[in-house]
């Protein structure tokens, strides 16, 4: 026998230390707030291992910080088992509950120290003998009831040992043991939520908010659909008409508010441009200027360059004038002086300096040994020569300075005259430029006129607005064609995209169609089944199979082997009876059975294999489903692959239409005004051509006049220059013959001074001759030599004093006479250079008066231009400042500078004004016909449509939505989606109320087997009979469920699939399908309720008899007795539903104990509490009770007193313990 023996409190709920034994039934007694229930819920944890079903409040403390505030708190549970005892250790890890297995029974030391105190896990798992083994921590509580119960799939090997029982479908024990110990109630209401629970985790239940939400103006949504194909009169649709000419007219407003924000966005641009630009005019206009400046300036400076090189060349013919003549005057000079006789003797220098070197040697040797004599005579000589030769360079230096003054008295001349001449040379070229320019000017104008003559002969005038009005009616036609063809492309499109949509749809719906078939088959299938199966349960009662159930145990594993099932088992007229036999006999024959295998399936397996037949069926309308949802799904792909398309190309037609009529209105004002145009250019050529006339006549005539004038102005100056320069050659000569009288004057005073010197030299000799013919020298031969030395130094002297003349002579040879040629030459070239230069200055003046001109007509452009600009800025602020400019800034807050053609403001503006007007119009028109439109719908539409529009923006809000609605088509999204509505629901009610309902043969089962087991172990008591059975519910809603699943059942493989807004009559199931769907709403709406669960789809009624009071069938405990007695027979229906789980819980092993916590059973007498606890424990199932007061203690197994200390610690002390109460 496998029991919960004991429950050891360690450190734990303000619990010390504390065991409780739980063999037996036990009895808790204490006063209110001592701790009974926190013993009983640490009970209950161990076999529920769920914190949340504990009946703890939320305001309490949780089970982790009450039950292990500590980290050496523990709850052991020691369970006793056929192989021996092992326990559980409940403690806290990482802030919440886990659990160890430990293989051995409880011994205290392994847990408490020699301190008292609890040991920690580190320490205590160390006191464990050798042979002693634990398992890992277990922190998931599904596996730890796994272990406990047994449910070994998925678990280590090690954990098998631990195992209560051994199940797999363990689920509604500890379900019915924590339902049994948190529900207090008698109300059957109660016990049928215990059963309902103690099945199923989650009550099963009908949302019926859900279906209300779903339901609500149903009737109301079906005649807002009708009216998209209800026909007037006429045979006309009026809501898609009138729905069709409101997409018409938001086009056409979408297309004017395009285009006046189109025309708004350019204004701002092009203002911004203008703006933005009118600087840059201005700038331009002044650069222009600038240049016209620069242009004038470099006329100027051409004629300045033009001067300066002028002037340049006749300076260089003036030097050559003044070389030449220079060259004239010096060789005059030279020829006066005999220069070639200078020349002749200068040249002969070396052959005297030769000769006077010899005669030196000579004299020196005949002197020699008269050195004395001769060196003091030589000394004399030398001073005389010394002397004569200062005198000389004296001479030599005032001529030089005369030379120098004569030079620069010349210069001056020249400077002054050349400055005459320059500026006269100058007055000249100014005369002879503003001549030149003058008639070039008058020239050009000439030529100018005579070429804008011809220019306005050929020209084609108001050139930019004809070609412009041209390029109109051009692009018009362009555009008007490209429409056409367009148009024409975009509706052949769409009709194959329209097609293909079509195809592809087909495609899918034939392919979804063909798997839903298949799954409708399966459902066909597995209804059989049910039917079949719920036919054999139906005739289950009273058959011979209820016959063995109740009087054969174990008759599956003889009898049932060779028995029929369908034609015998469950037939209830064989009126079967118990014969005594021995052996398995059939018939009087006697038969080994024992190797036929077993075929039989039990009630409970027919009901499984519908439960199967069920989920498959739930399964298939799930794929069946799924399916319809991929195929809406792979629909709607289609739909948003093709639909954006079509509506592309839908919109562009209608762009091209709207701009179609534009281009022809454009088109008839073009040609309008190209032949006003024409008109204005043939009457302007006239007046051109006249004046150009006139204006070459008079340029011609002032041109004669400026030629005569120039001719005699130059004549008169070529007269004056010619004056001055007689003038300046003569005074030029005046100063060369001063200079030459001076200069004959020095010659003639350095002649008288070497004749002197020639005298005294001669004494000199004489004495120097005397005292040497005394000393016996050869004094003649020496005057010889002395003589001719004289000879020869007086023509070196001669020499010296001409030789600065020759080298004169040669330096004039050089610079003037040798190159009289080339003076000549350069002066020929010069004088040409000076016509040539005279030609390109006409010509460079020429062109830059062209560029003038050219630039004068640019500034005048410009200044045209920057007057329309100041205009168009103008007229921009005056619009500025008017209430549509604000209106449509505030609309259009965000401007976008997009680059646009330069147009006048002052046209765009008249443009938008324009196009307000027009779509004002257009927009009363739009609300007309949406007020005619949404007259045939109500307020609550499905459609979603505002039916009371105030403003434009609502209608045009309104609009854009309509247009959507028609181009992708939603109306028959909205058939398509109600139908599927009306399908889904009717299937959902009736899948939903089929699951709700398909628990009630179980639940009939549980009632029945409740019965049963009443009826074979009851205690001799009060309670003679306690039976409970099933009654259908009587609430109204339940009852249409019903009826809603079984047409569902009927009519779901068609239901829906007929489409309810057509002309044709509906199908009667699908009439019947509203019909119930407008009842379900009504009555949801009348029950007031907001859901249906299980326990609603039945009534649970208890027939009771109390001694010889029999209750009838009743709903209430309350009405059967006393109090006590209700009390009692709810503690015996608990047990009992128990034992039914406990007893299929597991068909290998049953050998074991299970507690069960009734803190109602405090009520009973002592001799019914008695009863209650043997007739647990007759199924094996040991009662646990806590009550104020001790009663019979003998009856219970342990009994305990529960009190606190002064610390408010919980004290558990054993009061007895009857080891006869309850033997295994």
């Amino acid at each position: 026998m496998r029991y919960l023996n004991k429950i050891i409190f360690i450190n734990s709920a303000s619990i010390a230390y504390a065991e409780i034994g739980l063999s037996g039934n036990v009895h808790f007694i204490g006063t209110q707030g001592v701790g009974k229930s926190t013993c009983l819920r640490a009970i209950l944890f161990f076999y529920n291992a769920d914190k949340i079903k504990l009946g703890i409040e939320k305001s309490k403390r949780t089970f982790d910080d009450y039950y292990l505030p500590h980290a050496n708190s523990y709850i052991i549970y020691e369970v006793l088992t056929e192989n021996g005892p092992f326990c559980v250790l409940l403690f806290k890890s990482q802030g919440r509950a886990a659990f160890r297995f430990i293989n051995s029974a409880y011994h205290k030391e392994n847990y408490i120290g020699e301190d008292h105190r609890a040991m920690l896990w580190d320490q205590l798992r160390n006191t464990f003998a050798s042979h002693t083994s634990y398992s890992r921590k277990v922190d998931r509580y599904e596996e730890y009831r796994d272990i406990i119960y047994g449910n070994n799939k998925g678990l280590d090997a090690v954990f098998r040992k631990y195992a209560l029982i051994e199940s797999r479908s363990y689920q509604n024990l500890p379900r019915t043991i924590q339902n049994v110990f948190l529900n207090s109630k008698l109300e059957a209401e109660f016990i049928k939520q215990t059963i309902i629970m103690s099945l199923n985790e989650e009550d099963i239940r009908i949302d019926l908010d859900q279906y209300a939400l779903h339901l609500k103006n149903f009737e109301q949504q079906l005649n807002d659909i009708g009216k998209w194909s209800e026909q007037n009169r006429s045979g006309e649709v009026l809501v898609r008409m009138l729905a069709s000419n409101i997409a018409k007219l938001r086009r056409t407003v979408n297309f004017l508010t395009k285009e006046k924000y189109e025309l708004f966005q350019n204004l701002i641009a092009i203002h911004s441009q203008i703006e933005q630009a009118h600087p840059f005019l201005l700038k331009e206009l002044e650069q222009l200027q600038g240049k016209q400046a620069q242009a004038e300036k470099k006329v100027r400076e051409a004629n300045d360059k033009f001067q300066e090189r002028i002037n340049k060349i006749n300076k260089e013919i003036t030097l050559m004038d003044d070389r030449l003549s220079d060259a004239k005057i010096k060789n005059e000079l030279y020829q006066r002086l005999d220069i070639n006789s200078i020349i002749d003797r200068v040249s002969k220098k070396a052959v005297w300096e030769t000769k006077k070197h010899s005669m030196e040697a000579e004299r020196h040797l005949l002197s020699f040994r008269y050195q004395e004599i001769t060196d003091k005579y030589k000394a004399l000589l030398q001073q005389l020569d010394n002397q004569l030769q200062m005198f000389i360079n004296e001479r030599e230096r005032e001529n030089n300075t005369l030379n120098a003054e004569t030079n620069q008295r010349k210069d001056k001349i020249k400077d002054q005259f050349d400055k005459i001449l320059k500026e006269m040379d100058m007055e000249l070229a100014v005369l002879k430029e503003n001549a030149d320019i003058k008639e070039t000017s008058i020239q050009e104008i000439i030529h100018q006129i005579t070429l804008e003559t011809a220019v306005a002969k050929v020209k084609r005038w108001y050139e930019d607005e004809l070609n412009e009005v041209e390029q109109v009616i051009k692009h018009a036609d362009q555009e008007l064609i490209a429409i056409k063809n367009f148009r024409n492309n975009s509706r052949a499109q769409i009709e194959s995209l329209q097609k293909s949509w079509a195809m592809d749809e087909k495609e899918v719906q034939m392919s979804y169609a063909a798997q839903k078939a298949e799954l409708d088959q399966r459902i066909a299938g597995e209804k059989s089944i049910i039917d079949e199966n719920e036919s054999i349960i139906s005739r289950s009662s009273n058959s011979f199979y209820e016959w063995l159930h109740n009087n054969k145990p174990g008759w599956e594993e003889n009898i049932g082997k060779v028995i029929n099932q369908q034609s015998i088992l469950f037939n209830s007229e064989l009126s079967p009876k118990s014969v005594d036999a021995n052996g398995h006999l059939l018939f009087g024959v006697e038969l080994n059975l024992a190797q036929l295998p077993l075929r039989i399936k039990t009630i409970a397996d027919y009901e499984q294999e519908i439960k199967t037949c069920y989920a498959e069926i739930a399964k298939h309308q799930a794929s069946i489903t799924n399916l319809e949802e991929q195929e809406n799904k792979e629909i709607d792909k289609i739909s948003k692959k093709y639909q954006p398309q079509i509506k592309q190309l839908k919109e562009e037609i209608g762009i091209g239409e709207y701009n179609e009529t534009k281009f022809i209105q454009k088109q008839k004002q073009a040609v309008l005004s190209q032949e006003e145009w024409k008109r204005k250019a043939e009457s302007k050529k006239s007046q051109i051509l006249d004046d150009l006339n006139k204006r070459k006549f008079e340029a011609e005539q002032e041109k004669v006049q400026a030629q005569e004038e120039w001719k005699a102005t130059k004549n008169n100056k070529t007269r004056q220059q010619e004056e001055r320069k007689r003038e300046l050659k003569s005074k030029l000569q005046e100063e060369d013959q001063r200079l030459a009288n001076l200069l004959n004057q020095s010659d003639e005073s350095i002649a008288a001074e070497k004749q002197q010197v020639a005298l005294r030299r001669i004494k000199i000799e004489e004495q120097q001759n005397k005292d040497l013919h005394q000393e016996g020298a050869e004094v003649e031969r020496l005057k010889e030599i002395d003589t001719e030395i004289l000879q020869i130094e007086t023509e070196l002297n001669y020499i010296e004093a001409n030789r600065d003349r020759v080298a004169e002579y040669n330096k004039d040879k050089r610079e003037l006479f040798d190159l009289v040629d080339e003076f000549k030459a350069k002066r020929k070239i010069a004088t040409g250079k000076l016509a040539t230069e005279k030609e390109s200055h006409v010509i460079a003046k020429s062109r830059l008066q062209e560029s003038l001109s050219v630039l004068q007509n640019q500034i005048s452009s410009l200044e045209l231009k920057l007057r329309e600009t100041r205009e168009d800025l103008t007229a921009f602020e005056e619009f500025c400042k008017s209430d549509l400019y604000l209106n449509l800034a505030n609309e259009e807050p965000n401007i976008i500078m997009v680059e646009a053609d330069p147009i006048r403001l002052v046209k765009i503006i008249a443009t938008i004004y324009e196009k307000i007007s027009e779509s004002n119009n257009r927009m009363t028109e739009l609300r007309s016909h949406i007020n005619r439109f949404l007259s045939n719908f109500s307020v609550g539409n499905i459609f979603g449509f505002e039916t009371i529009l105030v403003d434009d923006q609502q209608y045009l809000h309104f609009a854009d939505n309509l247009s959507e609605f028609l181009e992708e088509n939603k109306i028959d999204e909205y058939e398509r989606r109600t139908n599927e509505l009306f399908a889904s629901l009717i299937l959902q009610v009736g899948r939903e109320t089929t699951e709700l309902v398909s628990k009630e043969a179980i639940i009939n089962k549980v009632i029945n087997d409740i019965n049963r087991d009443f009826m074979e172990r009851n205690f001799a008591g009060v309670i003679k009979g306690i039976e409970l059975r099933m009654t259908p519910s009587a609430s109204k809603i339940v009852s249409l469920l019903q009826h809603i699943r079984l047409f569902n059942d009927e009519y779901a493989i068609a239901l829906g699939t007929a489409n309810l807004f057509s002309q044709e009559d509906s199908t009667l199931n699908n009439k019947k399908a509203v019909n119930y769907l407008r009842s379900f709403a009504l009555e949801i709406a009348a029950s007031k309720q907001n859901e249906v669960t299980l326990s609603d789809t039945f009534e649970l009624q208890f027939k009771i008899v109390e001694n010889d009071n029999d209750s009838g069938w009743v709903e209430k405990l309350t009405n059967v007795g006393s109090e006590g007695t209700d009390v009692l027979v709810k503690a015996m229906i608990n047990i009992m539903l128990l034992n039914v789980f406990k007893e299929n819980a597991s068909k290998k092993f049953k050998d074991f104990r299970l507690h069960c916590m009734m803190d109602e059973i405090g009520k009973l007498h002592p001799n019914n509490v008695k009863g209650i606890l043997k007739f647990a424990n007759d199924r094996n199932i040991v009662l646990i009770n806590s009550s104020p007061t001790s009663y019979n203690a003998i009856d219970y197994k342990h009994t305990y007193l529960l009190s606190k200390d002064k610390t408010h610690a919980t004290l558990v002390k054993r009061l007895i313990t009857n080891n006869q109460a309850y033997e295994n």
